[in-house]
This record gives structure tokens, sequence and C-alpha cells, in this order.
């Protein structure tokens, strides 16, 4: 039922005290879920999920045609910034994740060509400087992995910890290194 909740992403500017210095200003805006705006390291770009499609903006359901479920980029300090798909083949995505670096912006999804209900990692590869999409890939499972859940990076930005959903109620934290190895 999330087409009959709409969430979307606003932005306050604050004072030095981190209070509210100005109005809310609608900063995503769609017919169901628009939220997790993330800044990326250097401040320049916010990463955030969404529902709706940039061509048709109000979309009645999660499934109608021309839905998405997307990951996009845009300028962080322009409201009006033109938006950039990042994510390929989602359904069901969670929210992006920046890397130490803002070099890479990871997230989970099921596959649309793949198994529903079982989460895959994927990494997208983005210039800070330009606002570009480098590459798209999946990160292969560490043996042991059944389904990515949540994903974070290590302070380190070469390792990721991973929750495993590996049965129904079951769940347990992996480390491992972004091409799969060292997982324990």
């Amino acid at each position: 039922a999330d087409w009959a909740t709409p969430l979307d992403c606003h932005i306050v500017s604050v004072d030095e005290e981190a209070r509210p210095a100005s109005e809310p200003s609608v900063f995503v805006d769609g017919n169901h879920e628009d939220f997790t705006a993330l800044w990326s390291p250097c401040g320049r770009w916010v990463a955030y999920h969404t529902h709706r499609c940039p061509e048709q903006l109000h979309i009645p359901f999660y499934d109608a045609i021309g839905a998405r479920d997307a990951i996009f980029v845009r300028a962080a300090e322009d409201l009006q910034a033109p938006e950039t798909e990042i994510s390929e083949n989602g359904w069901e995505i969670y929210k992006p994740v920046w890397s130490p670096d803002g070099r890479t912006i990871l997230y989970f999804s099921w596959d649309r060509n793949g198994i529903p209900g079982i989460g895959q990692l994927f990494a997208i590869d983005f210039d800070p400087e330009t606002g570009r999409k480098l590459g798209h890939r999946l990160i292969p499972h560490a043996e042991g992995i059944t389904s990515v859940a949540a994903v974070d990076w290590m302070p380190d930005g070469k390792h990721v910890v991973i929750e495993n959903d590996y049965a129904p109620g079951q769940r347990e934290l992996w480390i491992m290194a972004l091409d799969g190895s060292s997982a324990r």
C-alpha cells in the first residue's frame, strides 16, 4: 500500500545550532516512496530512492506503467537541478550508501531479472567532479550470504558490512571486501 501514503523528501536550512532557519522545501516529490536523501561526502551531490517516473510525476500504483523503483542523483544546492537515474534492474530497491571517498554508491535490491525476495548488492561507480555515472555492477555474494537486507561501508572504504537475511526471521552480519572476498 505504499502508493496510498505519499512519502516525500524535503530540505530545511538550519542555523549554527541546528535549529530550523527556513520552511521545508520539496526536494523529491511523487506518489509513493521518495526518501533517504543522502549527501555525498564532498557535499555536492544527493542520492535518493524514488518510485516515481521523472517523465510522469504522479503515478497511481507501484506497478503502473512508467513507474520506477530507482536511485537518482542530483546536485545538492539546486532544488531545480535535473535528476539522473543511476540504478539498473531495480525491484524493491533500498537506500543508496556513498563510499567514504564519494566514488562508489552501493544499494541493494531484488533484481528484476532474478529471484523475487533475494537481495542483491549493486555498486555504481560515480565521478564526484562531474556527477556522472561511470559504471554499474553486481557485487558477488560471498559463500554463506543468501540475501542482502542492509549494507553500509566500513570506515576503510574497502570493506562493507552486510546484514544477511538467510532465513525467515534469521539475520546475521557479515564483513567482506567489495569484490566478495575476505568475508567473515
